[in-house]
């Protein structure tokens, strides 16, 4: 993959430090986000639409009666989705008021781009964000269809996702669903904890080390084959990090094998 693949900390002290100017930060977070995940970077822009497919700053006609008017979108992919970017600033904490109420000289206001997050404003800052991503992707789908995925960015803050599989822009809900569409950067720790989650019941994972090795050969034996990261599913609070190196300790004692690609049998 071409790109720097970033250390998590190093990504979060990194952008968490950011604030209040959107137009400055958005593209260079994007396209880190981009390279932290291993994901393809956006496109240059050529102002063909046909090879314009995954491109920042992406233009659009809005079609109005006996008018049009032209927007830009953020970052937008094809089929896939449309994102609006915004960038509040940190709230100050009450120890932080006492901390300025000590100094002689309070330092001056710092940027405050689209609020502070936490208030209203912010909140109807990222409320508008979303309306707006949302009219972007009724003007895209004249040529390329509705994209399934609305995107809200607060940069270094969090990403807001709703999505419409219908392909007739019925309306974009919060996804997976109201509790679970925000993602902040501190999420990004443990990808296993994104996305839709398996509402199966499931077994907590072990306190001792004898007992997570006799889980972990259970579940692969009902598995069948699989890899660390689908026995850990099997559990609560199951990590692939953690089991990977008991179902190398099986294979070790003859109780699991390794098979090709990197998944594991009975």
């Amino acid at each position: 993959m071409i790109g720097v693949r970033w250390n998590i900390e190093d990504f979060i002290t990194r952008w968490k430090g950011s604030g209040g100017s959107e137009r400055a930060n958005f593209q260079t977070f994007a396209n880190e986000l981009c390279d932290f995940l291993g994901l393809p970077k956006p496109a240059p822009a050529t102002d063909d639409p046909a090879t314009d497919g995954y491109r920042f700053e992406r233009p659009v006609t809005f079609i109005h009666t006996g008018s049009q008017t032209r927007g830009f979108i953020d970052l937008y992919r094809a089929g896939h989705f449309v994102m609006e970017a915004k960038q509040g600033v940190g709230g100050a904490t009450p120890e932080d008021d006492t901390q300025l109420a000590l100094l002689p000289d309070p330092p001056s206001a710092t940027r405050k781009g689209h609020g502070t997050r936490g208030t209203r404003r912010w909140d109807d800052t990222m409320s508008r964000a979303r309306n707006q991503a949302d009219g972007y992707a009724r003007a895209v789908s004249r040529h390329d269809g509705w994209p399934p995925f609305l995107m809200v960015v607060d940069v270094g803050h969090v990403i807001e996702i709703y999505a419409d599989f219908s392909g007739q822009g019925q309306g974009y809900t919060q996804y997976p669903d109201g509790n679970r569409y925000r993602i902040t950067l501190d999420d990004l720790r443990d990808p296993m904890d994104l996305g839709p989650k398996d509402t199966t019941a499931k077994d907590p994972w072990p306190k001792s080390l004898p007992e997570q090795i006799a889980a972990v050969r259970a579940a692969l034996s009902d598995l069948g084959e699989a890899t660390p990261e689908q026995v850990a599913r099997q559990f609560q609070r199951g990590r692939a990090g953690t089991v990977q190196p008991l179902l190398e300790s099986l294979t070790a004692l003859g109780q699991a094998r390794l098979t090709e690609g990197g998944r594991f049998a009975v």
